[in-house]
């Protein structure tokens, strides 16, 4: 433990030893061995809170539409998709071949879907879900928390505001279906011609210098064979809402008001607003680069200079997760967003964890969390 603090996280005084006191380090040892049990026993308890949610928030207090996205307009109802999304998606399998959308440029794909590029060949940005099912979503997951707030579990170790969906019951028929029928087909489309947008993704202090600091607009350990199988290889997902909520008091104690810089454990993320974006005073996201390394680290981040992009209704961001961002304080009202973490078993069995690169001790992801698979 201690190379590890020493050697990969630089925990070290001038001396080169490690700069806590025998105390600290006992007391850090012991959250890191707490923090290790409670990951190995996380299914097992995720389960147990799923199963006592299911029963103050029964069947008879749910909108049963919630619960199963539509991705067309049938004589059931309309699609939980925006115009132009479905447009976008029916595009992508008109110029497909084997199920990759090779024939599409990113600027033909946004066109169509009325979408934006944030960073070039890095992030972007379209409108995925329309504001009745944003609402429907939204209304739905706030009963959801506030009926179990005493039960439901954080959405992930950053956030302590939120809802994990597959406790609402939500994996089978919304997120799994979002993940096959729209983050993985724009995925694939987007970030495999990210090669053909040789351009500067971020600006940069250092001034650079060779053809091949040019050439990628993904950061330098993102191997474009390596993106292209990520992205066609998505099969399972964490996904979670988070509440970014401002008090006019200053007492934001059990609330987030805003999210330091990270990455994220995903190959590809999906970031959707459920709520209106006249509900909350800035809360911007910030995109500062990718990751030098490889898994990701902080001790390698690029010196990019910030670009930030307003929230919308419905709008998803999506990007690579690796990718650095920030959510910047909210200065008033709530913010709630639905995230997704779209993860590749095939990746991270070849390349390792993203968060530690390695392949030895994953754990195979539960059956019902993969796509055409349910419980």
């Amino acid at each position: 433990l201690q190379d590890q603090l020493t050697g990969h996280y630089g925990l070290v005084n001038d001396d080169g030893d490690l700069d806590l006191t025998a105390e600290e380090f006992g007391v850090l040892k012991m959250i890191l061995q707490t923090e290790r049990e409670r990951r190995l026993n996380l299914w097992g308890s995720h389960n147990h809170r799923k199963m006592l949610c299911s029963n103050p928030f029964s069947e008879e207090k749910r909108n049963i539409q919630a619960y199963h996205l539509k991705t067309i307009n049938d004589n059931e109802g309309e699609s939980w998709l925006t115009k132009s999304c479905m447009e976008a998606l029916d595009f992508t399998k008109r110029n497909s071949s084997g199920g990759n959308p090779t024939l599409i440029s990113a600027k033909e794909l946004l066109a169509v879907a009325g979408g934006e590029e944030i960073v070039k060949g890095r992030v972007f940005a379209l409108p995925i879900l329309n504001e009745k099912s944003c609402k429907l979503l939204d209304n739905e997951l706030c009963l959801f928390a506030d009926t179990c707030k005493d039960i439901k579990g954080r959405p992930n170790t950053m956030n302590r505001n939120g809802v994990l969906l597959d406790e609402a019951s939500m994996t089978a028929g919304v997120t799994n279906a979002l993940l096959e029928n729209a983050i993985t087909p724009f995925a694939r489309c987007l970030f495999s011609v990210a090669k053909q947008n040789n351009s500067e993704s971020y600006e940069t202090e250092e001034k650079k210098t060779s053809d091949r600091d040019h050439d990628l607009s993904l950061c330098e350990h993102d191997d474009m064979d390596m993106v292209q199988c990520m992205c066609d290889t998505l099969d399972h997902h964490h996904a979670f809402t988070v509440n970014y909520r401002f008090d006019p008091n200053g007492k934001n104690n059990d609330h987030d008001r805003d999210l330091a810089l990270h990455f994220d454990n995903s190959e590809v993320t999906m970031n959707i607003l459920l709520n209106d974006e006249n509900d909350f005073d800035g809360g911007e996201l910030s995109f500062e680069g990718p990751s030098k390394a490889s898994p990701p680290s902080f001790g390698n981040m690029g010196n990019a200079k910030p670009v930030p992009f307003e929230h919308k209704i419905g709008w998803g961001v999506i990007h690579l997760g690796s990718e650095l961002h920030q959510a910047m304080p909210i200065d008033g009202g709530d913010r709630r967003n639905l995230i997704m973490w779209c993860r590749s078993s095939t990746h991270r069995l070849n390349h390792g964890c993203p968060l530690c690169g390695q392949t030895d001790q994953l754990i195979k992801p539960v059956l019902h969390n993969y796509m055409n698979k349910s419980t």
